[in-house]
């Protein structure tokens, strides 16, 4: 299974765009949406992610030509997740699905574990190995940390 993190532009202003997730599921043979703000039947949503699927197919026919494993007949198939609560969490629910999508199960986190999951994705960036900043808590809280 390969996840791709994509950006949606929903209007002019730099803010204005969306994250949401296109999942290329080679064991269910299809493509996957995840999405967070939009419902199966948006059309901003179908467009964007057909636009992506298509190339993503476009690719694959150039790097895996030789390859038995063809996707040009998989479809776009809609999953049905958590939704966003608010206009900014976008990033954040993607960062979830990237996570926990396995291709079979509903990621499974609830509204009321996004404070302490936001939280511990932090810690988990600011203690990870490659992290080059290994002195964050003095940036963050200063020198009485």
């Amino acid at each position: 299974m390969l996840l791709f993190p994509a950006l949606q532009k929903l209007g002019a202003a730099p803010h204005d765009s969306h994250w949401y997730v296109l999942s290329l599921n080679l064991k269910a043979k299809r493509f996957e949406v995840l999405d967070s703000l939009h419902e199966e039947d948006s059309p901003s949503l179908i467009e964007h992610a057909t636009r992506y699927m298509n190339a993503i197919k476009k690719a694959w026919l150039i790097a895996y030509k030789d390859s038995h494993k063809q996707i040009q007949d998989y479809e776009l198939v809609y999953i049905d997740v958590l939704k966003q609560e608010n206009g900014i969490d976008c990033g954040f629910f993607t960062l979830m699905f990237l996570e926990l999508w396995n291709g079979k199960n509903n990621p499974a986190f609830t509204h009321d574990q996004v404070p302490a999951l936001k939280k511990i994705l932090t810690l988990r960036w600011l203690n990870h190995t490659h992290n080059k900043c290994k002195q964050w808590s003095h940036h963050l809280f200063g020198n009485n940390s």
